[in-house]
């Protein structure tokens, strides 16, 4: 009963939108999502609304995420690697690993196995990477990768998926999520974030349960499709998870055309650890590459476009 207004964000706004949206958060965003919430949050306060409530938390309070459906399968839970992945399109490249990544030896070793969501992540670095300058060598980031691996290590009497998805939320929804995709939008638009997944004793009940609970890997969050059974909703319980994002900017024409324009400038990449000829024959290949393909370099594209946003607005040099 609840009014539903859609908030049309064209994929030509978003890279209008785009300079902005990285200034407010102060990070970069790995898809169009990011400049999607704030357009979002302008609705919201055109609307005159000035408290909201959102769903951050909620994946990592009931192992929604596709990453930890397949972790989930070393917690008593079978999995159907490929179902799974058929289940998560939009997944590939971003929250599932499709690729070689960065060796990611030292957690192995600290952990004892490396999460889904890691070896995900480190293949957008390796693919982030092979973009750079030649003097950001690997070394640096092999360094980094050891030094959080020894920082970081789970509770060992845990689930693997929790201790996943504990990981998880103290990075990605701790650093990234919370402060560049709720926060910093709506507190942009003087609008008030609240968020009842991440309420204390929601967390600390789903969190105790044993993770089948929460439905396995291809029906996740069972708690909150039931509920919306109850409520005359299973058209909706039905549907798959679908994480918050926006489509491959690669695929617009006009915004291929902007960016090529744009990043084909070596002065565009003179404060970035990124190789202006690097960029340029990824654009090659990404043009002549199928809408799998894109999808999977998304994150990638998504970030040089952030990267670049951001110097720009704080007037960063590279430190090498």
């Amino acid at each position: 009963g609840v009014p539903w207004h859609r908030v049309a964000v064209p994929t030509a706004a978003l890279l209008d939108e785009w300079p902005a949206a990285v200034a407010r958060a102060e990070g970069f965003g790995v898809n169009g999502h990011l400049v999607a919430k704030r357009c979002l949050a302008a609705a919201i306060r055109a609307a005159d609304y000035r408290i909201t409530l959102t769903g951050e938390g909620a994946d990592e309070a009931l192992l929604g995420y596709a990453f930890l459906a397949a972790d989930a399968s070393g917690s008593g839970t079978a999995l159907d690697a490929a179902a799974l992945w058929a289940a998560n399109p939009v997944a590939h490249g971003v929250m599932l690993p499709d690729g070689v990544g960065l060796d990611l030896s030292p957690i192995e070793a600290a952990w004892g196995w490396v999460p889904t969501w890691l070896r995900a992540k480190a293949v957008l670095g390796a693919r982030l990477t092979s973009l750079m300058k030649t003097e950001w060598a690997h070394e640096r980031l092999t360094a980094a990768v050891a030094r959080w691996a020894s920082s970081e290590i789970p509770r060992s009497n845990a689930p693997r998926v929790h201790q996943a998805a504990a990981a998880w939320a103290r990075r990605a929804l701790g650093g990234y999520m919370l402060p560049a995709l709720a926060d910093a939008p709506e507190a942009g638009m003087g609008i008030e974030n609240r968020v009842p997944f991440l309420d204390a004793s929601v967390l600390l009940t789903a969190t105790s349960w044993a993770p089948a609970a929460t439905g396995g890997p291809l029906e996740t969050k069972a708690p909150l499709r039931r509920l919306l059974e109850r409520r005359g909703l299973a058209s909706i319980a039905a549907r798959p998870k679908h994480p918050f994002e926006a489509p491959p900017l690669w695929s617009h024409p006009g915004v291929r055309t902007t960016l090529r324009t744009l990043w084909s400038d070596p002065e565009v990449w003179r404060s970035t650890p990124f190789s202006p000829a690097a960029v340029v024959g990824m654009m090659d290949r990404l043009d002549a590459a199928d809408a799998a393909e894109r999808q999977r370099w998304e994150p990638v594209v998504a970030t040089l476009l952030s990267v670049v946003s951001f110097a720009q607005a704080y007037g960063l040099e590279s430190p090498l």
